[in-house]
């Protein structure tokens, strides 16, 4: 069953409510990142994803990471202290073209701020 805060919000993300979503320490799993990743395939106001604290592997970074490909309104993902360690890899294996900090090649989209440490 999936917590409370990601319930509400998968809510605002389908309500295009809110700019920033805070879900540290939600014990989300890759399930619960899936189901956040296609509820922000089409959305336009979230700009700060917060998913630090959870239960989130290799796989919820590869499911990001084509998220990130379409949606360019996110532009900050943190993911402090998440299960796996080397989400930075998969993110940038997944999504080469992802500028991944101020200093990266220079494309259409604005650098994506990733603090993963």
């Amino acid at each position: 069953m999936a917590s409370p805060e990601l319930e509400q919000a998968l809510q605002d993300i389908a309500l295009n409510k809110k700019t920033s979503i805070d879900l540290r320490r939600c014990n989300i799993d890759d399930e619960g990142v899936a189901r956040l990743a296609e509820a922000l395939k089409t959305n336009t106001t979230v700009t700060e994803l917060d998913l630090s604290e959870n239960r989130i592997t290799a796989a919820s970074g590869a499911r990001l990471a084509e998220v990130l490909k379409t949606n360019t309104t996110l532009t900050r993902l943190v993911l402090f202290v998440c299960r796996d360690v080397h989400l930075d890899r998969v993110l940038s294996r997944h999504c080469p073209s992802l500028p991944l900090s101020p200093s990266s090649r220079a494309t259409s989209r604005p650098p994506l701020s990733l603090p993963l440490f």
